[in-house]
């Protein structure tokens, strides 16, 4: 404790003999001190230094003559003295923010003995430690100044390497947004019924052969999935594989997908009704047994808000949207995100609009893609219902459009 209270000291010191020149160089958070003192000090010298106000012994002691934090004027004047050691201020500031981490850390165990202790749900307490481990280890330093300048040949360099990245089942669909890129929020938005969790499955389907896919889906069980997979892959009607009345060839077949699916099967499916923290629990205890690819959850609307939460409906929407976006960022995977429109878009057979998705703006906003599926469900003509029109309608990357495909439902796939 003694030594960092010294290297504290001795970072200050080089802020007042330098008269502020080298904040320009620093990255250390003043919240890292453990003296408080010290942190007043250097807040008030980084509002001079941003206000291009001289820094000095005696200009910093006026600045916190009226400080709120009574900081006694000794403290500036020891700082003063000290010996500076300009070439080893990162060393320095490293040795302060590595004492602020294990106090950080220090201060998230107590919690979590304390919740521990408490009726709050088990699995949200995990989560919830997990989430403040890592926001102690990340460090308070902020990010290293680089300039573009600094960065140009890297970005020119850039230009010559060529993404592959993930394609979809759908070549239409590369064509326009170029594959399934790591970090993105896919959303894919229907009205009930038209076929969004067909799709969401055969994300997942392609996914697969890159790593695991969690798959959550809060309205269908595992024993339904199983058999919409079944449908898909081996090409027997979803009808027939329902019916508990399998001819021997079908049979025959649906031993060969069972032991390609214990071979090969990545797709890790979580059916029930679930908090984001269940879903973000799931996700990280699948990653910890196999590398994940994608990220699938069907859909959006349907997860629940946790227990003694009050906040509107629209709010909670926003704030589940928002963690989607912060999964795909953490495990660096496509997640595909399944979405309702609203209730009123449902009243007319038009396509939807990127409005029509139910909480719409923060959904727009945390997606990279929006994919807006539309089907003529209703009405008596049958080749109308297996046309499935695909817009996207939003593409960070790059351009929008439009193109069909055939959606045969009775295998549970669109082509």
């Amino acid at each position: 404790m003694e030594h960092t209270h010294t290297v504290e000291r001795s970072i200050i010191g080089m802020i007042i003999n330098t008269r502020g020149g080298i904040i320009s160089q620093m990255t250390l958070d003043p919240a890292d001190y453990a003296s408080k003192q010290y942190e007043v000090i250097h807040r008030a010298a980084l509002t001079m230094y941003n206000e291009r106000r001289g820094i000095s012994q005696l200009t910093l002691e006026n600045e916190l003559r009226g400080n709120e934090f009574r900081v006694d004027p000794l403290t500036i004047r020891e700082a003063a003295q000290e010996i500076p050691d300009y070439d080893n201020i990162e060393v320095l500031e490293n040795i302060v923010s590595e004492a602020a981490t294990r106090r950080r850390l220090a201060a998230v165990f107590q919690g979590a003995q304390q919740a521990i202790a408490s009726p709050v749900d088990i699995g949200d307490t995990v989560e919830e430690t997990r989430l403040r481990i890592t926001d102690a280890v990340s460090g308070s330093k902020g990010p290293k100044v680089s300039f573009l300048a600094d960065d140009v040949d890297e970005i020119i360099a850039s230009l010559d390497e060529v993404h592959n990245y993930p394609a979809t089942p759908w070549p239409d669909l590369d064509a326009i947004i170029g594959g399934l890129r790591p970090g993105n929020v896919y959303v894919v938005g229907a009205r009930p019924g038209v076929g969004k969790s067909v799709l969401g499955m055969q994300f997942a389907q392609a996914m697969e052969a890159n790593g695991a896919v969690p798959f959550i889906s809060l309205e269908m069980g595992k024993t339904e999935i199983g058999k919409r997979l079944i449908a898909n892959e081996t090409e027997i009607s979803l009808s027939r594989v329902d019916s508990g009345n399998l001819h021997d060839k079908e049979r025959a077949l649906i031993d060969q997908w069972r032991a390609k699916r214990i071979a090969q099967g990545r797709i890790a499916i979580l059916n029930d009704s679930l908090t984001m923290s269940q879903i973000k629990k799931f996700v990280h205890n699948v990653h910890r047994r196999q590398k994940l690819s994608g990220i699938v959850i069907d859909y959006l609307q349907l997860i629940n808000t946790p227990s003694g939460d009050r906040r509107p409906r629209h709010e909670l929407i926003a704030e589940f949207s928002r963690q989607a976006k912060m999964l795909s960022v953490e495990y660096e995977v496509p997640v595909i995100l399944l979405s309702q429109v609203n209730r009123n878009s449902t009243q007319t057979d038009d396509p939807p609009k990127m409005s029509d998705l139910r909480e719409s703006g923060a959904i727009e906003q945390d997606a990279s893609i929006v994919i807006l599926l539309h089907r003529a469900i209703n009405g008596s003509d049958e080749e109308a219902k297996t046309r499935l029109m695909v817009g996207v309608a939003k593409n960070r990357h790059g351009r929008t459009g439009n193109f069909e495909l055939e959606f045969k439902g009775h295998y549970q796939k669109a082509v």
